[in-house]
């Protein structure tokens, strides 16, 4: 399927079979911005492998910081961390922070957020081939020179997930309220 930005730019869809998306994944969720990138095979070659150290070090454990809308950060120590995906990440985060799982992942999304470009990750996408990507989503979806693109630096952020409803995100405020009234009054 082309869009009519390529047509216009004359490019051809690349095949993203290295994100490893699940077969639920596939079938559940519309492709987005980041799986409708459209880069050169020999670009995106070159931003995953490297000079060959990504396959060297694929196994280490990846030190990663995780940021709250309050700006605060949460730090972990992943093994085999280039692998995991935001579904993993989120999991550990709620468990962290001590979070019913079910209603944080229908209120929270993680997200890579930079002053020029901010992008809700799905579940099955992996922070660290993102980040790889990342000057190529730059160059596609902002008009940020050169410098501005090499300068960039995306953070792993909490944000409200996009697809919360307002009726839902009313009913989580007043679940959230009584509960801290509750907590109010057995004190």
């Amino acid at each position: 399927m082309q869009t009519k930005r390529m047509e216009a730019k004359k490019l051809k869809p690349l095949d993203l079979h290295w994100l490893q998306q699940d077969a639920s994944a596939a079938q559940s969720e519309a492709l987005s911005p980041v799986s409708e990138l459209v880069i050169s095979m020999t670009e995106m070659n070159a931003a995953l492998k490297g000079n060959g150290a990504l396959q060297r070090r694929s196994s280490d454990p990846l030190e990663l910081c995780i940021f709250l809308p309050n700006r605060q950060g949460i730090q972990f120590t992943i093994a085999e961390g280039r692998y995991a995906n935001a579904s993993q990440l989120t999991t550990l985060l709620w468990a962290e922070m001590e979070l019913e799982k079910t209603t944080a992942q229908k209120t929270f999304a993680l997200w890579m957020c930079s002053p020029l470009l901010s992008i809700q990750l799905k579940d099955h996408h992996v922070p660290f081939k993102l980040r790889k990507l990342w000057p190529h989503l730059l160059r596609r979806y902002t008009s940020a020179s050169e410098e501005e693109i090499f300068r960039d630096e995306p953070l792993l952020m909490v944000r409200r997930n996009v697809m919360l409803s307002i009726d839902e995100e009313m009913r989580v405020i007043h679940l959230s309220f009584s509960q801290q009234c509750q907590l109010t009054f057995l004190a």
